[in-house]
């Protein structure tokens, strides 16, 4: 059964009962969800187009072959939360600010790291700002301690995520898309 399913059977039941399980705040969750999962499916189903079924099928491998990038991608982002995480213990955040602050703050420290790297990895590098205010001699308490440590992690991490990490992925797509054409025709006739 698909989450499809399992939602419009919710709603079905609520209908017939006129009593809602849960708040609605959670229907709507689900109900987003289910409707997300939904449009995949009607992206998936664009393969039966001729126009459409090359693009679709050009995404699919793509998607297949850059799982174990992915997963790469995920200990490189991980490894540089670790570092921010644990370096920022070592001041005031108070006096000095988080070198970690996510813009998404879910309230678990370790998860905010990890979305703020993924977000340098992107090549978002606002937060720099509140660093050079920390780190200038005239910020409250002088500049917090390991800056330099800090910046030259930053740089690191700019370096592996943004240059080495994201151009590999481009080369992989580019070695996806040759090998697509090849095959092209022969799909085609398969679909």
């Amino acid at each position: 059964m698909t989450v499809n399913g399992l939602f419009l059977g919710y709603v079905n039941q609520v209908a017939f009962s006129r009593s809602v399980i849960g708040s609605i705040s959670v229907v709507r969750a689900g109900g987003s969800f289910s409707v997300l999962t939904l449009w995949i499916k009607v992206f998936y189903w664009m393969r039966l187009f001729d126009k459409s079924a090359y693009f679709i099928n050009l995404i699919q491998q793509v998607v297949a072959d850059i799982k174990t990038f992915m997963f790469m991608l995920l200990i490189i982002l991980s490894a540089f939360a670790n570092f921010f995480l644990i370096i920022n213990y070592n001041h005031d955040p108070e006096i000095h600010g988080h070198y970690v602050a996510s813009q998404f703050d879910v309230g678990v420290p370790c998860i905010n790291a990890l979305l703020e790297m993924y977000v340098i990895g992107l090549g978002e590098l606002g937060f720099l700002e509140s660093w050079v205010a920390a780190a200038s001699d005239h910020a409250e308490g002088g500049p917090p301690p390991n800056i330099v440590i800090a910046y030259l992690a930053f740089v690191l991490a700019t370096f592996l995520i943004l240059i080495v990490f994201m151009n590999t992925i481009i080369a992989m797509m580019a070695q996806t898309f040759a090998n697509v054409q090849k095959v092209q025709e022969e799909r085609a006739l398969s679909e």
